[in-house]
Formats: structure tokens, sequence, C-alpha cells
């Protein structure tokens, strides 16, 4: 079984052949498509499902460290955080039909923004490092107003009158995660209005196909799921994935993917508070998998990041819970965000 599976991942990988060509001048693709931050090499890549195979590198630059993707409500808008290790803080503005940067945002220096969430025209933005919320108009780019919420912010969700924060409270002298909480901001009176107490090392917040809070603990040996009602602020149920540490959590009507370095893509059905499969992932020596994107309706990408030897995008088929192909996004270049959009 062990030499089938390493026959299975040669051809996987290496099997078909697959095209990656410069992005070059700004070029329109049609939807859908698939973005691929590559973090280390800092650039933005495409593939088009219905390319034959191609994958267009570095059609635009991202920023320092870039951590998240925001969508704008009901245009074809697209914010891209970039910590600024090492360099500026930012958001990066990028137009999904002409696929162009058309606006940068420099945030306060060292403020390492994670994740972001928009509302009517506004950017919500988390930092980590000095566990405040930013307000950033999504026009200009003004930083129009903060609030300390907690330590370490990562997650962040929202509803019309409500944002609904992560702090994980990770000792970032020592290098140690601990108990963290989720906070609600009242939009209104800009005031942390609860907090709730949860396990070790809570990552991201995400909304349920129930109205319910979803928020991922990336625990070493045992991540979970807490499951929240944001009316009562009180947990309703802890979904534990034993033995597994993992670090991604995305979600589309029903269905969640979740994502570790070295575990298998969990996929989950929220409604039924079941595990549908786990997938495994072929992955190369010294590669792990990091962000996840639903694609059509049975496909689901994996960013498979390395950083010195190749990296892929795995393309997963739900129906048949296996990887059926690799687009191949370069050697070292990081590839970690995925962000999949159609009409």
């Amino acid at each position: 079984m062990r030499k089938l599976g390493l026959v299975l991942l040669a051809l996987l990988l290496w099997g078909c052949p697959r095209t990656i060509i410069d992005g070059g001048p700004p070029i329109r693709w049609d939807f859908p498509k698939l973005y691929v931050v590559n973090g280390l090499a800092e650039t933005i890549g495409i593939w088009i499902p219905d390319s034959g195979g191609k994958y267009y590198d570095a059609v635009m630059t991202a920023g320092s460290v870039p951590n998240a993707f925001v969508e704008a409500t009901g245009v074809f808008r697209l914010y891209l955080i970039n910590s600024g290790f090492g360099g500026t803080p930012s958001v990066e503005v990028l137009d999904a039909q002409t696929d162009t940067v058309i606006a940068f945002f420099p945030l306060p220096e060292g403020s390492n923004p994670m994740q972001g969430v928009e509302v009517q025209d506004k950017l919500y933005l988390t930092s980590w490092t000095r566990g405040q919320v930013y307000r950033v108009d999504g026009l200009t780019g003004a930083v129009e107003d903060s609030l300390f919420v907690g330590p370490s912010l990562d997650g962040i969700e929202a509803d019309s009158s409500s944002l609904y924060v992560v702090a994980s409270f990770y000792d970032q002298t020592n290098f140690r995660p601990d108990t963290g909480k989720l906070y609600r901001v009242d939009l209104r009176s800009w005031r942390v209005t609860d907090s709730l107490t949860l396990g070790l090392n809570p990552t991201t917040v995400r909304w349920g196909p129930d109205g319910m809070l979803y928020v991922l603990h990336s625990d070493f040996g045992a991540s979970a799921l807490y499951r929240v009602n944001p009316q009562t602020f009180e947990v309703l149920d802890r979904i534990t994935f034993e033995g597994q540490y993992l670090s991604g959590f995305f979600v589309r009507d029903t269905a969640a993917l979740l994502t570790g370095w070295s575990a298998p893509l969990f996929y989950y059905n929220l409604a039924r508070q079941s595990l549908i499969a786990e997938i495994p992932l072929p992955l190369p020596e010294g590669a792990g998998a990091m962000g996840a994107a639903f694609g059509s309706p049975d496909t689901a990408y994996v960013a498979v990041f390395n950083n010195q030897g190749p990296n892929y995008v795995f393309v997963v088929d739900l129906a048949q819970r296996a990887v059926v192909d690799s687009i191949p996004t370069g050697d070292g270049v990081g590839t970690q965000i995925l962000k999949y959009l159609s009409l």
C-alpha cells in the first residue's frame, strides 16, 4: 500500500503537464477564478478552472506577509490584509474584474493585522500585537478609530450591529498559547459589551448556517470547534478533533473545511454537526497544508506551502473524497491563501 501511495503521489504532482505563465500586463480573466496568494514570494497568481491547465503567476504583487482576504459586499472588490512584518502593515484593494491592485492603505506601524470583516464599506481589522480593532474606511483607507479589546486578537465576524472578536491571549514573549475569549463589540457605542471565556488558543470565528458562531481552537493534539449562541453568549457544543492541530477553518452554506499542516482535509457538515470525511492529502516532504477554499459545488482547493521546494494547489473532488489534481505554483513561493470567486 505504501508503494501504491507513492506512485499515486507522483502521478498527482508530476504526471500531468501544467504550465506556469508569467502574469505579464493586466489581463481580464472571466469568472470563475481562484486567487492564489504566495506569501514568501509576495505575489498573487490566478488559476482559471477552464484554462486547460494554465496557472498565471505573479499577476499582482502582495504586501509584506499577507494574512487574509476580505470580500467586499456586493461589489467585485477584495481586500488583502498584510501583516507587514519586516515591511509596512497594509490593506491592498484588488479589483476582481480587472485583476489589478487599485489602492494600497498603510496601517499603523507594528499593528500586525491578522483578520478582518467588512460592514457597510467599513473594514474592521484585528491587531495581533496591540490587541486593538481598527475601523478603516474601505474606500479611502483612512483609519477612523481603534478600540482595545483583548490580548493577541485574531478572528473577527460581524452582523449589522456587532463585531465578534477572538482574543487568543497568546503569550508573545514566551511563545505559548493560553486560554482565550470571544468578545462582542457594539458598533454604535464602539465598546465591548460581552465576553466569553473559551478554551486554549482560539483563532478563527465564522458564522454557521444555524445563525450560531463557530470558533476554531488550534490546540496542539486536540483542536476543537466551539458552537456559541451570539444572543446569550454561551457555549452550546464543543466538537473535538483528537490528535490534530488545525489552523484553517472555511465555511460555505452548511459545509466547512478544516486544514492543518500535516492533517488530512476535514470535510464537515455544520448543519448536522457531523464529519462527512477525512480526505488524505498527498503532501510532499517538507510541505504542509495551509489555506483552503470551496470551488464549484463538488470541488475544493487546498494551498500547499513549502518554503524551499515545490508549492501546489490541490484540487479536491468532494464527492469522491479525494485529491484529483494538483496545480504547481512555484518553488519556495509559500502558497498559503486562496480565494475563489464566481459570478
